[in-house]
Order: structure tokens, then C-alpha cells, then sequence
């Protein structure tokens, strides 16, 4: 394995691949349009080995997603095992366990992008269709209280 000690090493905001495509622009050039020939020439291609490899395909999404949302929100592994922990693997609002469909989703501010907690789907989407206004998340809250169970 080739060690590198250059202005890419120490970057922890790019990926192994994107690394490398900046040392060799060259040859990423050559790879980006080869694929490019490729797909033109077999569109199929890509839609036949996911349906040949559903469960491979199933997980390789999984896997990148992870890291894509994790290297979003600049989390490691470990800060996001840490933090999970931190809320006993629990929902940070309404304490609640995960679905077993769906992620957990990394809450964050959308001005300063800082991270505030880990979310099931639905308080994530709560907070989302509240556009984060702790005024209507009240006035929910006092609806609710007006108009009860019923």
C-alpha cells in the first residue's frame, strides 16, 4: 500500500477516493470519461446488477449513506456512537427507540450547522415542518392542550 504524506494527507473532510482523484487529475479525467462511454453504451448495465444483487445493493446504499450523513454534519463514528449513547440509543425527544424501518437522523441547526441530538423520523420531521419556530411548536402544544384527547 502506497503511504502519502502530501496536502491531502490529514484532510479528514475527503473521502479515500476523493484523495486520491486530487493526486492523480490525470487519470481521474481518463476514468470519469470511460464511465461516461460506458453508461452511454450500456444503459442497462447499472439497473441489471441491482436487480441480479438486490441485497448487495440494499446494503452498499445503507453504507455510504451512513458515512455520507456523518461526513455532513463533520461527526466521526465515534462522536456519533458517543452521542447515541449519551441518549441511552433513545430518540432525544420523544425518548422513544428507533423504528426498525427507518434511521436514526442527525439533528442540526440549519443556521450554524451544529448538531443538537439524534432523532427518530418522526420528531425529525416534526422539527422540519415546524421550519424549527419554537412559537408554532408552542402553539401546537397549546392546541393540543385546548382541544385535548378526544
Amino acid at each position: 500500500m502506497v503511504r502519502y504524506n502530501d496536502q491531502y494527507s490529514n484532510r479528514t473532510d475527503l473521502t479515500r477516493t476523493q484523495k486520491w482523484r486530487l493526486r492523480h487529475p490525470d487519470q481521474s479525467k481518463i476514468d470519469r470519461e470511460y464511465s461516461r462511454k460506458y453508461s452511454i453504451e450500456n444503459p442497462n448495465a447499472l439497473k441489471d446488477w441491482r436487480e441480479r444483487n438486490p441485497e448487495k445493493y440494499k446494503e452498499q446504499g445503507k453504507r455510504s449513506n451512513k458515512k455520507q450523513r456523518l461526513r455532513k454534519y463533520k461527526l466521526t463514528q465515534e462522536e456519533y456512537d458517543n452521542l447515541l449513547t449519551f441518549q441511552n440509543k433513545l430518540c432525544a425527544i420523544c425518548k422513544k427507540e428507533k423504528s426498525h424501518k427507518h434511521d436514526w437522523h442527525i439533528d442540526h441547526c440549519h443556521i450554524t450547522g451544529k448538531v443538537r441530538g439524534i432523532l427518530c423520523s418522526r420528531c425529525n420531521t416534526l422539527i422540519g415542518q415546524s421550519k424549527e419556530s419554537i412559537a408554532t411548536l408552542n402553539n401546537a402544544i397549546e392546541y393540543l392542550r385546548v382541544h385535548g384527547k378526544e
